[in-house]
């Protein structure tokens, strides 16, 4: 019987890296495809994003190149998203259609690491600080992952070296932010059911004068909420979200869409 750990012990692996960036640039870095394919991977690589699902549950599927060489291809399946500050996926690579595959120099590599980055920001600069190790793994796995650690350490630095290089072609959007606060005569679960539920949101949700049509609501991450408004002056406005944090009562996270995901 081949014995396998699944949780990875958090000090296995842990690299920290400072940017002279805002917390916000690196994360959008990390967050936007768009800048991803610039600086993702061994230095001296391309790669080419075959699909980018930045939702819990999601996959960051692409192939990586390096000069004269085939494609390889790799994955990040998105655990926790919590931005600006805190980012968790499982790593492996990959085979074109996102199954996993064995890592092609050491065919006995774990297939999947945890990895948690945190991103902590001062004085205008922002330290990174990645901590991993694997999952789903045999003993025989792990220890060749311990006896890599270097080279991982080696590699990361490479990458981060690009991103490094590239980090001020990206914009701060931070100062976008909006912020509202509003105190309401209800209990925390009545007005949480006010966000989640149609029969509800149908009733409020819109400026003065609008209705709305929902076609779907799903509210789980991942999963979409895709309606119509209906302006006073007869026009419509398609309108469609992405869920990416439910935790009831406390906190809803979503993304406004310009198109409808499911479809």
């Amino acid at each position: 019987m081949i014995e396998t750990s699944n949780v990875p012990a958090a000090t296995e692996f842990t690299f920290s890296r400072t940017f002279d960036a805002s917390r916000q640039q690196v994360w959008n870095a990390f967050s936007q495809p768009e800048h991803l394919k610039h600086w993702r991977g061994p230095k001296g690589c391309s790669i080419e994003i075959a699909r980018f699902e930045f939702h819990p549950n999601g996959i960051f599927l692409y192939s990586m190149k390096m000069p004269g060489g085939p494609p390889m291809w790799g994955r990040f399946i998105y655990r926790e998203i919590s931005a600006p500050s805190r980012l968790v996926f499982v790593n492996s690579f990959s085979d074109e259609n996102g199954g996993l595959a064995r890592n092609p120099w050491m065919s006995r590599f774990p297939l999947e690491t945890l990895n948690t980055i945190v991103f902590t920001e001062e004085n205008g600069k922002t330290t990174l600080t990645l901590t991993g190790g694997p999952i789903n793994c045999t003993d025989d796995e792990r220890n060749l992952y311990l006896a890599n650690i270097d080279n991982m350490r080696e590699g990361f630095g490479g990458s981060f070296d690009v991103l490094a290089a590239y980090l001020p072609q990206i914009e701060d959007t931070s100062n976008r932010e909006l912020r509202s606060t509003r105190i309401f005569d209800a209990p925390r679960d009545l007005v949480f059911r006010m966000w989640t539920e149609p029969e509800h949101l149908k009733r409020w949700w819109g400026p003065n004068g609008f209705t709305i049509t929902i076609h779907k609501i799903d509210v789980r991450p991942g999963s979409e909420w895709d309606f119509i408004m209906h302006g006073p002056d007869g026009r419509d406005f398609p309108t469609h979200k992405r869920y990416l944090v439910v935790d009831p009562p406390n906190r809803l996270v979503f993304e406004h869409t310009s198109e409808p995901r499911h479809r």
